[in-house]
């Protein structure tokens, strides 16, 4: 599982802004993004317009759970059609979470039960609650190696056939496979490996970009919508260009 990403053409009339790791401890997360929060980032709040239209007032999410305790250690990107927000995703570093319960229901991350209706109880017998670093091994991961998480993969309706989410995805992992050190942790070396958990309805998205589904992992519902793991190992390109393992 080894993958360069190509970038997809240009697209008119789209422009992009970055936001590396940012302290946002100031977002007031009840406040729709249009409201004034003058101490925020333009390029996060604009971030936050495009999840609210699509998490929040398409697929339900409470506005309250958008915004994380990920959002200030992660890189984002907006994608623009002339200077309206269309399309954001984000880079989220190692550690993290372990791995959903397979079966479990999520909602603001907290277990609270299981797809066949079971109770949280099964998953504190099994272990399944979440601890930062630690995991289980599946099939593309083997529980310990250090990855990092690309999510919040956002574009608003009228653009989605214009394929806005493929060129953030690749312009989100091209600067990453070419930053390699940027996100590694306390002596761990960060080697290529990148996880995303993709709404089922998206997973031959995420495989047309280069990501392949982790049957290890299960399904699990993630604030009513069920999701799976999906994997790519990108190719690391060193200071001169070459692409490489690191040791």
């Amino acid at each position: 599982m080894a993958s360069s990403v190509p970038l997809p053409p240009p697209l008119p009339l789209l422009s992009i802004s970055f936001l590396p790791p940012t302290p946002l401890e100031a977002y007031q997360r009840t406040l729709p993004p249009s409201s004034p929060q003058s101490s925020i980032p333009p390029t996060f709040i604009n971030a936050m317009k495009v999840r609210e239209a699509v998490f929040v007032q398409e697929q339900g999410v409470p506005l309250e759970f958008e915004f994380d305790q990920n959002d200030s250690r992660s890189a984002h990107w907006v994608a623009y059609s002339d200077t309206i927000p269309i399309g954001t995703v984000r880079l989220v570093p190692f550690p993290h979470e372990s791995h959903p319960a397979r079966g479990g229901v999520y909602v603001n991350d907290k277990l609270v039960g299981y797809m066949d209706g079971t109770a949280t109880e099964r998953g504190r017998q099994e272990g399944t609650g979440k601890e930062m670093g630690r995991d289980r091994a599946t099939t593309f991961h083997d529980g310990s190696e250090p990855y990092v998480k690309i999510g919040r993969l956002a574009v608003v309706k009228e653009k989605r056939r214009s394929k806005v989410g493929a060129w953030l995805v690749s312009t989100a992992l091209e600067w990453l496979r070419t930053h390699p050190d940027i996100f590694d942790h306390e002596g761990m070396r960060w080697n290529g490996l990148v996880c995303a958990h993709g709404q089922v309805q998206a997973v031959r998205a995420w495989e047309r970009m280069g990501f392949q589904m982790d049957e290890d992992m299960g399904r699990w519902m993630e604030e009513g919508i069920e999701h799976v793991g999906m994997w790519i190992r990108l190719d690391i390109v060193d200071a001169a260009g070459a692409r490489h393992r690191r040791q």
